[in-house]
């Protein structure tokens, strides 16, 4: 039997009508669902502004049903925030439960639309994103082989968006709820290019704030 592949796409929010759109057009990789993290607070900052795009505020495009396009959106803060987001409001970080519904709605979208993208974005595609692409990538790993090759999702991750710098405590929990051990942590915290990474995200996150 065949080896089934595993496509993802990461990117930031503000440019996920423009995948889908590219999707459609002939010989583009079609988006068969997308994954959407952003920061709580989409409800409040609608209604105050009913006429913006809020994409660029980092929040998810919300998709029409009609499109066909399961779309999971999940609402938590950045990690590596911390110092930055509370004078804004509380910390809200990820859950235990929520990784489970990135690693439920990963495995749907490998079942269900074999051949076709998982586009996974957060507000700039960096942080929470590439650390549920990983998380993803170290499920159907898990699924397909019954073992996980950290350093090989952690070089995928890179080759799909070399700017990746995933969220370390969405990568603690992915560990935890698929009994890994702390290796995708490690693979995280020890991978060079990844380190030179977290240190420009936690910059540029002081930058923002």
């Amino acid at each position: 039997m065949m080896q089934q592949r595993l496509k993802i796409e990461i990117c930031a929010a503000r440019d996920v009508r423009k995948k889908l759109f590219c999707s459609r057009l002939p010989f583009r990789r079609k988006v068969g669902s997308v994954l959407s993290i952003e920061n709580p607070g989409y409800e409040a900052v609608r209604a105050q502004y009913p006429d913006a795009d809020l994409t660029r505020r980092g929040f998810a495009p919300r998709l029409d049903p009609a499109d066909g396009i399961p779309q999971l959106i999940l609402q938590f803060h950045d990690s590596e925030h911390t110092g930055a987001v509370p004078r804004r409001g509380p910390l809200i970080l990820a859950t235990p439960e929520q990784i489970a519904q990135i690693v439920a709605f990963g495995q749907k979208h490998w079942e269900q639309s074999p051949g076709k993208t998982l586009l996974v974005h957060c507000a700039q595609g960096v942080a929470r994103s590439t650390a549920a692409a990983l998380t993803i990538m170290a499920a159907f790993q898990l699924a397909q082989k019954g073992i996980c090759d950290p350093q090989d999702c952690a070089a995928r991750i890179l080759r799909i968006r070399p700017r990746a710098s995933p969220d370390p405590h969405m990568a603690a929990l992915a560990d935890e709820y698929l009994g890994l051990s702390g290796v995708l942590s490690r693979a995280v915290y020890h991978h060079p290019k990844i380190t030179r990474n977290h240190t420009r995200h936690r910059l540029a996150l002081g930058h923002s704030y």
